[in-house]
């Protein structure tokens, strides 16, 4: 049974998932009703994994399928508790909508029905991108287990969304978020102003994978493991993040505090850190210094604003990003404004004008052309 337990004056959740040991998990609040309302959260969400039935036979009835699929999706799996409440509560809408069809029934015009229900709802296109995306999650784990064949997932189309300019931190709030973050957060966020690092790639930064001569951090992929899992980037390359001195600085102070610690950073409790751990010391942080509220991401869009702003090129913030497209890299342009129009505003191409000075002018020539 998952209990709490106070550490440090934070709240933690103690529970045990399958066959595994006991393992605890930090809650992010000091207040022990908030604590309350997220341990039984959690509690859904993962104690049903010791008594969980095995797969049951292949079934037609869409709706078993879709009871099977959500009970696939638990924090095990390396998400975060946010991102599995939000894919279970599609699930269970697509529950709800599709009664008692026939899985091998189901074609693109049910998936296109749906989604454009969804939106007469009145249901914004992220949300509507949202719900595809865990649609065609369910489509590959049905594929999987033999339950479909064809994907009716195939050639629809994202919502569109509008683009929107990148959020990004002013200098005066960069100083207030440093000055109110807590405990060691403050050189996690420090460390993503001055990389650019996603939240991810922090949380998955071992010791092994800083190169001093090189003064970066390099993340292989492991094989036979999802990139979002083992680098915390979305791509499946190794990931190159570059350290300028400010970063180098916390990792050497680090080091020498936190020897023993397979990861460089970690939460409270010495623990891996999770998005979840990131995103609620954001939010308190915001909250004291009264500024925002803003996104971890955010942070790492003032590094690309920053950069824009200096005039670093455009294809250089691509790569130190690691981008890969450059259309992703193409939201910091307009803040490189500024510096365009300075670098346009120095060049001087004309012809060479004519100069008199020092010119011997021959008086009587001179003369001639005048008329009183």
């Amino acid at each position: 049974m998952a209990s709490l337990i106070q550490r440090n004056g934070m709240w933690y959740v103690q529970y045990r998932a399958g066959d595994k040991s006991y393992q605890r998990k930090s809650l992010g609040t000091s207040l022990k009703s908030e604590a309350k309302a997220l341990m039984t959260q959690y509690t859904n969400l993962e104690m049903n994994t010791k008594h969980k039935a095995p797969l049951r036979k292949v079934s037609s009835d869409l709706s078993d399928a879709l009871v099977q699929f959500r009970d696939t999706i638990l924090p095990s799996d390396g998400k975060a508790i946010n991102s599995i409440t939000r894919e279970q509560s599609v699930i269970n809408i697509l529950m709800a909508w599709t009664e008692e069809h026939n899985i091998h029934k189901v074609d693109k015009l049910d998936v296109k029905s749906f989604i454009e229900t969804r939106k007469k709802q009145g249901w914004k296109p992220k949300t509507l991108r949202e719900d595809l995306r865990v649609i065609r999650n369910f489509v590959r784990w049905a594929t999987k287990v033999g339950m479909l064949h064809d994907d009716p997932t195939t050639d629809i189309e994202l919502p569109p969304i509008a683009k929107s300019l990148p959020r990004f931190l002013t200098k005066d709030e960069i100083d207030k978020l440093l000055k109110a973050v807590e405990g060691n957060y403050k050189d996690i966020f420090k460390f993503i102003l001055n990389t650019g690092a996603r939240s991810g790639e922090v949380s998955n930064m071992e010791w092994s994978h800083w190169i001093p001569e090189k003064a970066a951090i390099i993340i292989p992929v492991k094989d036979g493991d999802r990139a979002t899992r083992t680098c915390g980037n979305k791509t499946k390359r190794e990931t190159v993040i570059y350290l300028n001195p400010i970063a180098t600085s916390i990792l050497e102070r680090k080091k020498n505090q936190l020897p023993q610690h397979e990861y460089i950073f970690t939460n409270e409790s010495g623990n891996k850190l999770d998005n979840d751990n990131c995103y609620r010391a954001m939010c308190r942080a915001c909250k004291n210094a009264k500024i925002g509220p803003f996104r971890v991401h955010d942070m790492r869009h003032t590094y690309g604003s920053t950069l824009a702003q200096k005039g670093i090129p455009l294809l250089t913030i691509r790569d130190l990003m690691r981008h890969d497209d450059i259309g992703a890299t193409q939201i910091y342009a307009h803040l490189s404004d500024s510096v365009l129009r300075e670098a346009a505003d120095s060049l001087r191409i004309d012809e060479k004008p004519e100069h008199r000075e020092g010119k011997t002018i021959n008086m009587s020539d001179f003369l001639k052309d005048v008329r009183i």
